[in-house]
């Protein structure tokens, strides 16, 4: 399984992002630590397969904790939230090679899409009523694994 660590200061932005990737555990694990240093023993610690982001880079010593990590694990993919002001750090990023850059703050409906691209394990459809997707599902003559969650319910389909 993926393992997923978000890492942001900000304690309510991590409770909204694990609220919202809780639909999402059958396909990655998330972890979460608001202070870099906690985050680099988690790294350290764990196999972690992406870093979601959202210290504030314009900040001297995130920005040197941050090359830090790069540094430490080279092979890490990592997503980073910028404010708009920090677009002046920009060219700083492309240096340590961070795989995507995303606004801040980090909405789950742009969020989500990206780990799922990076991770390229399962997909998503969000917003699709069963109907249609069965009605796809018939012309193109695909097998599949669905796993729906609505209102809090969740159930399988195998077709």
């Amino acid at each position: 399984m993926n393992r997923i660590l978000l890492l942001d200061p900000d304690s309510k932005v991590l409770e909204e992002l694990v609220d919202a990737m809780d639909a999402f555990k059958a396909f990655f694990e998330v972890w979460t630590s608001d202070d870099h240093y906690e985050a680099l023993d988690l790294l350290q610690s764990l196999e972690v397969d992406l870093l979601v982001t959202g210290m504030d880079l314009s900040s001297p010593e995130e920005l040197h904790a941050l090359k830090h990590i790069r540094q430490q694990f080279p092979l890490l993919t990592i997503i980073c939230a910028l404010d708009s002001s920090a677009a002046s750090i920009t060219p700083h990023l492309q240096t340590l090679n961070i795989d995507t850059l995303l606004p801040k703050p980090l909405k789950c409906e742009v969020l989500i899409p990206q780990v799922f691209k990076i991770l390229k394990s399962g997909g998503y459809l969000w917003g699709i009523a069963i109907s249609s997707f069965l009605q796809i599902a018939k012309m193109d003559e695909i097998t599949c694994n669905l796993k729906v969650i609505s209102g809090g319910s969740t159930g399988r389909l195998y077709i």
